[in-house]
C-alpha cells in the first residue's frame, strides 16, 4: 500500500506544475509551416491533428505513462485492470447502499416523502406495464 501511495504522490508531483497554471500557446508558426508543406510531406509528418486517432493515441499515452513514469511492469496490466474493475463495482455497491439507507431513513421519518415515493413507484410500474 505504501508503494502505491508513493507512486500516486510521485505522479501528482509531476503533474502539479502543469495542472495548476494557466497555459496559452500560439500556433501561428506551426500553421504556416503546415501550409508550406508539399502533399507528400503532409502525409509523412501528419500535421493535421484532425487525422489523429484520439482513442488509440490516449490508450498508448496512458500505457506509456504507466510504464515509463510510474515504472510499472506491462505484465501486471491484466491484474491492474481486474483490480480497477473490482474497485469500480465496489464503489457502485457502496453508493447503492448509501442511497438505500438514505431513502429508508427519509421514508420512515417523513410521511409526505413516503407518499410521494409510492406514487412515483406506482407511476413507473404502470408505464412498465404499458411498455411490456
Amino acid at each position: 500500500m505504501v508503494r502505491v501511495q508513493t507512486k500516486l504522490s510521485k505522479a501528482a508531483k509531476c503533474l502539479e506544475y502543469f495542472s495548476t497554471k494557466q497555459w496559452n500557446f500560439r500556433d501561428d508558426n506551426v500553421r504556416r509551416l503546415g501550409e508550406q508543406l508539399s502533399p507528400e510531406d503532409r502525409e509523412t509528418f501528419m500535421f493535421d491533428v484532425r487525422q489523429i486517432d484520439w482513442p488509440s493515441y490516449l490508450k498508448h499515452y496512458i500505457l506509456g505513462i504507466r510504464q515509463f513514469i510510474l515504472k510499472e511492469n506491462p505484465d501486471t496490466l491484466p491484474a491492474a485492470r481486474s483490480n480497477i474493475t473490482k474497485l469500480y463495482w465496489l464503489h457502485k455497491a457502496v453508493q447503492l447502499g448509501i442511497l438505500i439507507i438514505m431513502l429508508r431513513v427519509l421514508l420512515v421519518r417523513n410521511s409526505a416523502a413516503r407518499g410521494a415515493f409510492f406514487s412515483l413507484l406506482s407511476i413507473v410500474l404502470r408505464i412498465c406495464r404499458l411498455i411490456v
